[in-house]
């Protein structure tokens, strides 16, 4: 397929789109055979290691992925999906790991941030959900669900009043959640 590129192409835009579609598992085969003949095209090893992850093979979709941060250390995209299933297999000191990585980078990640705070909060690291929190508003100032978690976490801390001041900001940004939380 060296002397194929236009073949190449085919496959990908086959398992690109697949995936699109909602195709996870139809999509892998196509991509796979991208990989096989490129082994560094990132954004085949990318779309490949979230198919394998959205049809159910979660340790097969991390090895894709961890290939595509391996080969391609400074892609934001490939850092951000790791991140996405580090967080996924609960495994927050991955996830950590890549959102460290990704701020190297200068690239925000508030959504992995906050996934991150959720673990730590799960695993009664209340510490370091709030870190994990502070880092989500300081990159996407207003995230209410953010504010929301802060403020659960710094009252397991026992610091109510800065835990009020957060439940505050998070229903002013998102009026909503007033009559979901109280």
């Amino acid at each position: 397929m060296e002397n194929e590129p236009e073949r190449e192409e085919a496959w990908f835009r086959l398992g690109y789109m697949r995936l699109q579609r909602g195709d996870f598992a139809g999509s892998i085969e196509p991509l796979r055979n991208c990989v096989s003949n490129r082994p560094d095209w990132l954004e085949a090893l990318i779309d490949l290691g979230l198919a394998q992850w959205r049809s159910g093979d979660l340790e097969a979709g991390k090895n894709s992925l961890t290939q595509a941060v391996t080969k391609h250390p400074k892609s934001a995209d490939a850092l951000r999906a790791l991140g996405a299933l580090a967080v996924d297999l609960g495994d927050y000191i991955l996830a950590l790991d890549l959102e460290s990585k990704l701020d190297e980078l200068g690239e925000s990640a508030p959504e992995l941030s906050f996934n991150i705070g959720v673990l730590l909060e799960k695993s009664n690291l209340y510490e370091e959900a709030a870190r994990s929190y502070r880092r989500a508003v300081k990159d996407k100032p207003g995230f209410a669900e953010a504010l929301l978690n802060l403020g659960h976490s710094l009252k397991a801390l026992g610091q109510d009043q800065e835990a009020r001041t957060c439940w505050q900001e998070a229903v002013e940004a998102k009026p909503e959640l007033a009559g979901q939380y109280f």
